[in-house]
């Protein structure tokens, strides 16, 4: 995966406004920059063999995965 894939979140925002305002201020839209986060999301990604990938990446990113869960299906996540 890579962060050129996806649309920035403020895309989603012009629409989507009281949950993206909501969302940004969350933790969950800094979890992508999250060092320890990451870490634990490549051991997730590696121990299931990818299947966790878009679950947690659906909210925990700041992108559209969870819109985009068939085209990434069985690719890993991070190298």
């Amino acid at each position: 995966m890579n962060v050129k894939d996806f649309d920035n979140a403020k895309v989603c925002g012009a629409c989507h406004t009281e949950i993206y305002k909501q969302w940004r201020s969350s933790m969950m839209s800094q979890a992508w920059d999250e060092p320890i986060y990451r870490a634990l999301l490549k051991r997730a990604s590696s121990a299931t063999e990818g299947k966790v990938d878009n679950f947690c990446t659906g909210c925990h990113t700041p992108d559209r995965s969870h819109d985009r869960a068939d085209q990434f299906a069985g690719q890993p996540l991070l190298s």
